[in-house]
């Protein structure tokens, strides 16, 4: 049987666009970039490092940074969290070329089977990045962000790549690539469904707990709900509120405690460090 992560399926892809992204995608051996005038978008096969450098260039102009999304599990780039409620809170900033990895056709595989694909992926977008460091972009300064089980090729991606600036990470860790805080320079954990769609591992250098990091979040049960639409529905705030933060840099407001309960109780911690959510979180503190 064909692999779902050969350069022989369609399964990664990258956008960009004046604000809406530059897709990677892993296309057919013989597939071409196309640039969609009508869409202003280009689409680039995740080893045409000459179109992704293009893509790159056209939409740089004056942003000073180059910002990675990758959706989750059984997700497509029009249908997620990531596109809906993230792409649009970065746009809103203007300061980040955005880009967005498609793997749509393999994350609406086997479970099994696209868990055990994740390093695969990981090492052939970590080798497209390698080429584009060798060609003189500052990879290592571009942020990855994944949701749900996109978390885990962005770990992936780090593992096999040079050191990227950020890889901030949504649940649905797996253990094939080894997640921890040496997969980037900063690794920032947000959990909102602990145990259950996420990890309950600190994978972090900063690990952010929302209401105790675990179901129901607020706004995801009420008396006709099952306990997968809960949990479906806290898995899917992690971004929702990360976006909110990227468009309030005071939004969301987290402190240093061993305790959330006396702390949110008590206010048992509050004279320890506090951050707030979001890209511009202090890396050096």
């Amino acid at each position: 049987m064909k692999s779902k992560c050969t350069r022989d399926d369609e399964a990664l892809r990258i956008e960009l666009a004046t604000c809406f992204p530059f897709l990677f995608d892993l296309l057919e051996k013989n597939a071409k970039s196309r640039n969609d005038t009508n869409n202003k978008s280009i689409q680039c096969v995740i080893d045409d490092t000459d179109c992704i450098q293009y893509a790159h260039n056209q939409m740089k102009k004056d942003k000073t940074k180059t910002t990675v999304f990758i959706h989750g599990y059984q997700e497509s780039i029009k249908v997620t969290p990531t596109y809906q409620d993230i792409v649009p809170a970065y746009c809103s900033q203007n300061n980040s070329v955005i880009a967005i990895l498609d793997w749509t056709k393999l994350a609406n595989s086997d479970l099994s089977l696209v868990s055990s694909q994740m390093t695969q992926i990981g090492q052939i977008i970590a080798s497209t990045f390698n080429s584009l460091n060798d060609k003189g972009y500052e990879v290592a300064k571009w942020h990855l962000i994944g949701h749900s089980m996109g978390a885990h090729i962005a770990g992936c991606i780090g593992t096999y790549s040079l050191d990227p600036a950020g890889v901030i990470f949504f649940t649905d860790l797996y253990e094939d690539c080894v997640m921890n805080p040496k997969v980037a320079h900063f690794t920032d954990a947000f959990y909102t469904d602990r145990g259950t769609h996420a990890t309950v591992k600190n994978v972090g250098n900063l690990n952010i707990y929302a209401n105790f990091g675990t179901a129901p979040q607020p706004g995801c049960y009420s008396n006709n709900s099952s306990q997968i639409d809960v949990h479906e529905c806290s898995h899917k705030k992690a971004m929702k509120w990360y976006a909110d933060a990227v468009r309030n840099k005071t939004r969301y407001l987290a402190t240093k405690c061993e305790d959330c309960l006396l702390h949110l109780r008590f206010k048992y911690c509050k004279d320890n460090d506090q951050i707030y959510l979001g890209p511009h979180v202090n890396t050096k503190k």
